[in-house]
C-alpha cells in the first residue's frame, strides 16, 4: 500500500507460486474507546455518575478535593483493550482487558473516590481477589496496585486516588520476601475492627471466613436499628472487605455484626461529621 505522496505503509511479499491475491482493507476501530463521558464543572462531596444517553463507562466518581476553576471539566475514557506491555516492579498473573484515562485540561490535582461497576466488566468473575492498577502517565511508567474495596452487595470495585492517569485490573498478588506465595485459607471465623475508626464518611471492614458459609454484615444504631446491610450472600472462605458508606447518617456510635453460620460477632464504629 502506497500513500499519496509516495510512502509505503503496506509491503506484502508473495510465494512464487501464488497466481493472484485479493486484500480487503478495513477500519479497524479496537484503539478507539468504546466510551468517553465528560463532567463538567465538579464541586468537592459530589458524586457523579459517569454515563449519558450514548455513553456509558460503569464508573461513578466521589469527589474529595480539587484544585482548579468552578468552571472545570474531567473526562473518562473506557476501553476493552488492556494496554500495551504494561510494566510492574511484580507483573500479576493475569491482566484483563478493560483499561480506564481520567484526564483533566483545568483541573491541576484530584483527590477521589473511583467506584467501578461489575455489571460493565463481565471478564472479572473473582472480584475479591482484583485489584486496579494506576500509573499517572498514560501509556508510559510502571503500574503500581491501589487498596481496592470489594463491595459485594453493590457490585463494586472501589478505589481512592490522587490525580490523573491509566487504570488497570489484575489478578491480586501475594508476595513474601519478593516470593510469589499461595495464598493459604483463613484457619477461623473473624470480624476486626473498621479501618479508619472514628470515620468520615466511609470505613473498611475486613472478615474472614474458614468455610463457604451465608454470610450476613448488617449496621446497626444504639437502639437496635437497622442502618445498612452490607453482605447478605453465601461466600466461599477467604478474606473479604467491605466499603460502608455514612454519608446518609449523623454522628454517632454505631455497631455492625457479622453473621456466619453459627458465628456471631459485634464491633463498634464511631462516626464522626
Amino acid at each position: 500500500e502506497v500513500k499519496s505522496d509516495g510512502t509505503v505503509t503496506f509491503d506484502l511479499t508473495l510465494p512464487k507460486n501464488s497466481a493472484s491475491y485479493r486484500a480487503i482493507k478495513y477500519n479497524w476501530n479496537i484503539f478507539k474507546p468504546t466510551a468517553a463521558v465528560t463532567q463538567l464543572n465538579i464541586t468537592s462531596g459530589t458524586t457523579y455518575d459517569l454515563n449519558n444517553n450514548s455513553d456509558s463507562t460503569g464508573v461513578k466518581i466521589k469527589v474529595i478535593s480539587f484544585n482548579g476553576p468552578e468552571t472545570n471539566k474531567l473526562t473518562l475514557k473506557k476501553y476493552n483493550l488492556s494496554p500495551l506491555f504494561p510494566q510492574f516492579n511484580e507483573r500479576p498473573d493475569k491482566v484483563y482487558k478493560y483499561r480506564y484515562y481520567l484526564t483533566s485540561i483545568t483541573i491541576s490535582s484530584l483527590n477521589a473516590n473511583l467506584e467501578f461497576m461489575l455489571s460493565t466488566l463481565p471478564e472479572i468473575n473473582n472480584p475479591s481477589k482484583i485489584k486496579v492498577y494506576f500509573r499517572s502517565t498514560i501509556g508510559e511508567g510502571l503500574f503500581t496496585p491501589l487498596t481496592t474495596v470489594y463491595d459485594s452487595l453493590n457490585a463494586k470495585l472501589i478505589v481512592n486516588n490522587s490525580g490523573f492517569g491509566e487504570y488497570i485490573f489484575a489478578d491480586e498478588i501475594d508476595v513474601v520476601t519478593g516470593i510469589k506465595t499461595k495464598k493459604t485459607l483463613p484457619q477461623n471465623f473473624l470480624l476486626k475492627q473498621n479501618y479508619p475508626n472514628p470515620f468520615n464518611p466511609s470505613t473498611i471492614i475486613n472478615y474472614q471466613l474458614p468455610k463457604i458459609s451465608k454470610v450476613t454484615l448488617t449496621v446497626y444504631d444504639v437502639l437496635g436499628k437497622e442502618v445498612a446491610k452490607l453482605v447478605n450472600q453465601e461466600q466461599s472462605a477467604g478474606t473479604y472487605k467491605v466499603n460502608f458508606d455514612a454519608s446518609h447518617l449523623s454522628s454517632g456510635i454505631y455497631f455492625y455484626t457479622l453473621i456466619a453460620g453459627d458465628f456471631v460477632q459485634t464491633k463498634k464504629l464511631v462516626l464522626l461529621k
